[in-house]
């Protein structure tokens, strides 16, 4: 079968509901070759060949495990070439790879063992199918997905249900608010805001999507669940970053409210950068904020105050915010503060001396240090919570 004729029996089988695997077993018939499906993130999706054909269960689910088939290079590289490349499996299998697409979504690399113009042509003719099948993925997620956004809206922001009605329609995405939930949002500040939003589609519990943000709730295991759906969320995703940030455990309806109050105070504060360590990279939970997390329940006006009366000298000197924030951060050392605020050793002596004109006080008196502290922190809370 030529070209053209296999692309257009594979996308009328895409067309006509068949799955990745079936497409898979069709290209490998064709080309009497190995043909695999990777996922953006790297793992195998579905195989065939010789040797048979298979698929990985719930592999669309970020609790089942992903084996990788490619090195994370490999996909980037396909993706950024746009045409067929040469690549090399984990598993030492030697093939070509062409990146597959669905309007703004990656959905994976298509990988066949053949050789030459016959890789090409298959990969040519398999690639539309395949993506016509993400699309129809997307599409049934998708309208999973608006209605239990409707039910993270009401956790967020309120319901004029009875507390048994939103405990009923909890039920039916597997929340149980007899027991306390933990509210977690998810940032992204990357472009490919579509694979975000169909990979957190794949997410086990109910999620709101918005640009990229997204909103949800998680159970007794939420530390672990924000790590790993960080961590399957960076692997989709070719660039950009992604943060998770997660409340306090919280029962009821007016506590979950406020639990995404707090995660999303905390996740502004992880993207400034101004959370100084956390357990893992990328996620945070509010009990993890230390002064910062104390300092939120203070009114603003109060924090303003607090913040003007030691710091007002310095605001109009970035410079020298940075210098004082460098200072106490490394615990005194001229060599780590020059290096974060990228100035010479030397000068480092002459901004602390201009530190001590300017507020009036001496900086390195640990009485004074940790006002001074405490109004850092303050200007990074005011600053998250605008």
């Amino acid at each position: 079968m030529d070209q053209p004729a296999l692309r257009d029996a594979l996308e009328a089988r895409a067309l006509a509901g068949a799955d990745w695997l079936e497409l898979i077993v069709a290209l490998a018939e064709a080309g009497r070759c190995p043909v695999r499906l990777a996922a953006a993130d790297a793992a195998l999706l579905c195989a065939a060949g010789p040797d048979g054909a298979s698929s990985l269960p719930g592999a669309e689910e970020f609790d089942a495990p992903r084996p990788p088939i490619l090195d994370a290079a490999d996909v980037a590289r396909a993706f950024a070439a746009g045409s067929p490349v040469a690549v090399r499996t984990l598993d030492g299998l030697a093939m070509r790879g062409l990146a597959v697409r669905s309007g703004g979504r990656r959905v994976g690399v298509l990988l066949v063992g053949s050789a030459g113009a016959g890789a090409e042509a298959l990969l040519r003719a398999g690639s539309t199918a395949v993506a016509i099948v993400a699309v129809r993925r997307d599409a049934q997620a998708s309208a999973v997905a608006e209605t239990a956004g409707w039910f993270v809206d009401e956790l967020r922001f309120g319901s004029r249900r009875s507390a048994d009605e939103v405990a009923a329609m909890a039920q039916r995405f597997g929340v149980n608010l007899a027991e306390p939930q933990t509210a977690a949002v998810i940032g992204y500040d990357g472009p490919d805001l579509r694979t975000f939003s169909t990979a957190l589609s794949w997410v086990e519990a109910p999620i709101r999507v918005d640009g990229g943000r997204a909103w949800t709730v998680l159970g007794a295991d939420a530390r672990e669940r924000a790590a790993l759906i960080q961590r399957r969320l960076q692997a989709f995703l070719g660039s950009g970053q992604v943060l998770v940030a997660a409340g306090p455990p919280a029962l009821g309806v007016e506590a979950i409210r406020g639990g995404f109050e707090k995660a999303g105070f905390a996740l502004r504060l992880l993207a400034a950068g101004r959370v100084p360590s956390v357990r893992a990279a990328g996620t945070v939970s509010f009990d993890e904020l230390g002064l910062a997390g104390l300092l939120f329940a203070v009114p603003r006006g109060e924090l303003a105050e607090y913040v003007a009366a030691r710091l007002q000298p310095l605001l109009a000197h970035p410079e020298l915010v940075a210098t004082l924030r460098a200072w106490y951060a490394s615990g005194g050392s001229r060599l780590s503060v020059a290096a974060a605020v990228h100035i010479h050793r030397n000068s480092v002596g002459h901004r602390m001396d201009r530190l001590r004109t300017l507020l009036g006080v001496d900086p390195t008196d640990p009485a004074v240090a940790v006002q001074l502290q405490t109004a850092l922190v303050a200007m990074d809370v005011l600053a998250a919570l605008e």
